[in-house]
């Protein structure tokens, strides 16, 4: 809140007020310092908090959070403006997460300046990544080589259309009249409708043709494999061997380990031949046992002697290296990949043309186009540079490659002249995203960076949402299976509950502890004792029941409206059980992203 000429990167995990932390600087920045440095402009009241304002870009992962974020900024000025007098302590905040030192002395002027941003905020720039990259290609897209009045596809349908007819024009032909290479491919799987759902994935996914025409499996690449596999797999041999004798599982996956060590040191001929013998080992479904106990020691799960003999010398980070390329090897297929390459390029090179044509725009084009021009051109680097002074970044976790490199163009690129001071926030623990193709990897090189170009990097590591009993559940199920693997994972970081909630013990109504282990057993009803041979179906039944009446008492006996209640679950597969309990005793419900919702009773019976 005090320091403005250095990049910071911030880690904060869950609950520690990382919003609040963002919404205090742009605060603190625009009725501090941004304020002094406009005002030397010679303008006076709302044209300088418009100018302070206009210098201050917002990155949050979606439009509601970059909504929640200008709401919070303004509810932080309007806080500020009424705030009379200040606290006299400089430790102690004015508004949430605002602390009087970051404030000026003059306590009339910073309400004044407040009242006057509060007028101008509609030019607070809070939105996605995308938004932003939007932003600059609607300004600059001659030097972007895209028509002027572009139009986004918010869908995909457009897009997806183009595709369609970009499938039917170059593929249908060499379908109906058997080709060869198109013969192979339906022999493989692949029809047009396949095809056109590839090509479809690979368009969204921002790859381009050039891209795709590259060879993946040339000699070299290939080598840089067996060598990264040699790395990490030889050095495992010994202690696989050791256990290869034992029990049917544990010894097939030592005895697949130390297979694997013998093709990599001893094995001949091209790298693609040797890569194929690999290959063809983690692929053979009779070592199907054998790679599922290579994943579980590779996440850590090792039981009974496996950790005296296994245990030492890496051998669980040395497999945790090697196993996505060794899951990647079992569906192996570089010929399948070349003709599929093949029949791919073009569509996406016709459907990059139509793209043209219609001034049409993907999220990823976006991106690739924002990096793109940022990249390659000074003069429009630079321009954006000077016209950003705060850049904020939220959630930068759930980067990816394209987004991050952004970000370090605009803001640590060592270019000369004003560029805008960077405040990044990211929780390690929470990158979810990588199905969307978020890339942790991308998120930790753009910390060290910061790092590197003297930023500072700061942990923010005190809950203000749960009480210790909470924090330390957490801490004991999640720290011994969440491991660092850089790139990868982020190791665990344990939270601690905020100072004044300390000694809280949380909810207890009713005798109740913050966090209770409940286990479902099914009695006889003759004896009272434990039964054996339940199914699945009656352990769930009572255990819903028995929610089901916990939320009752909580309701009628201690004041718990429903509506502050919740039932989570892993998976869907079971949620009838619990519906239905909550329908027999009446309590009203509402459902959340329930994917059995067509096969529940009232759907049902009204169909």
């Amino acid at each position: 809140q005090t320091e403005f000429g250095r990049a910071f990167a911030l880690e904060a995990g869950a609950g520690t007020g990382k919003t609040a932390a963002l919404v205090a600087r742009i605060v603190a920045w625009c009725t501090g310092p941004g304020w002094e440095e406009a005002a030397r402009e010679g303008d006076e009241g709302e044209a300088v908090a418009a100018r302070v304002l206009d210098g201050v870009v917002a990155i949050t992962f979606s439009e509601a959070a970059a909504a929640e974020m200008a709401a919070r900024t303004a509810e932080a000025l309007a806080g500020l403006r009424r705030a009379d007098p200040f606290p006299a302590d400089p430790g102690q905040p004015v508004v949430t997460g605002l602390y009087r030192r970051a404030l000026g002395a003059d306590e009339a002027e910073v309400r004044r300046r407040a009242g006057l941003l509060l007028t101008e905020l509609e030019r607070l720039r809070t939105g996605t990544i995308h938004a932003f990259a939007r932003s600059i290609l609607a300004r600059f897209p001659v030097e972007a080589g895209i028509r002027p009045g572009f139009e986004v596809d918010p869908d995909g349908e457009a897009i997806r259309e183009l595709v369609e007819e970009a499938v039917e024009t170059l593929l249908l032909p060499r379908y109906r009249d058997g080709e060869d290479a198109a013969m192979e491919l339906a022999a493989r799987g692949f029809g047009p409708a396949e095809l056109a759902g590839a090509a479809e994935a690979l368009e969204a996914a921002g790859v381009t043709p050039a891209e795709l025409g590259r060879d993946p499996f040339t000699a070299e690449a290939l080598e840089r494999l067996l060598e990264e596999l040699r790395g990490h797999i030889v050095p495992c041999r010994e202690d696989a061997a050791a256990y290869a004798a034992k029990s049917k599982n544990v010894g097939a996956g030592g005895a697949l380990l130390v297979e694997l060590a013998e093709l990599l040191e001893h094995g001949a001929g091209p790298p693609l031949d040797r890569v194929k013998a690999i290959a063809a080992l983690v692929a053979d479904p009779g070592r199907a046992a054998a790679m599922t106990k290579l994943r579980e020691w590779a996440n850590g799960r090792l039981a009974g002697p496996e950790p005296a003999v296994l245990g030492p010398d890496g051998f669980r980070e040395h497999l945790a290296a090697v196993l996505p390329h060794l899951q990647m090897l079992r569906s192996f297929d570089p010929d399948g990949w070349r003709l599929l390459a093949a029949a791919l390029a073009p569509v996406l090179g016709e459907v990059d043309r139509l793209k043209r044509r219609h001034g049409l725009l993907g999220f990823a084009d976006l991106l690739r186009l924002a990096r793109r021009v940022l990249e390659d051109d000074p003069g429009v680097r630079r321009r954006i540079r000077s016209e950003i002074r705060q850049l904020l970044v939220d959630e930068m976790q759930d980067t990816d490659p394209e987004q991050a490199r952004i970000v370090e163009l605009v803001a640590l690129e060592d270019d000369p002249g004003p560029r805008p001071c960077l405040f990044l926030v990211g929780d390690p623990k929470q990158s979810i995203y990588a199905f969307r193709g978020a890339d942790f990897g991308a998120y930790q090189r753009l910390v060290a960076a910061i790092g590197r170009r003297g930023g500072v990097i700061h942990r923010l590591g005190v809950n203000f949402r749960s009480v210790p009993a909470i924090l330390e559940e957490v801490e004991r199920i999640v720290a011994p299976s969440m491991r660092e693997e850089p790139g990868i994972q982020a190791p665990f970081e344990p939270l601690s509950a905020d100072p004044e909630r300390a000694g809280e013990e949380g909810f207890t109504a009713g005798g109740r502890r913050p966090v209770e282990h409940w286990l479902a057993v099914a009695v006889d009803e003759a004896t009272g004792n434990p039964r054996t041979g339940a199914g699945v179906e009656e352990t769930v039944a009572i255990e819903a029941r028995a929610v089901v009446e916990d939320i009752l008492d909580l309701h009628e006996n201690h004041g718990v409206g429903f509506s502050d209640m919740a039932i989570l679950a892993r998976a869907s597969t079971h949620m009838e059980a619990f519906l239905e309990a909550l329908r027999e005793a009446g309590v009203p419900y509402e459902v959340g992203k329930d994917r059995s919702f067509y096969r529940t009773r009232e759907v049902t019976e009204a169909v």
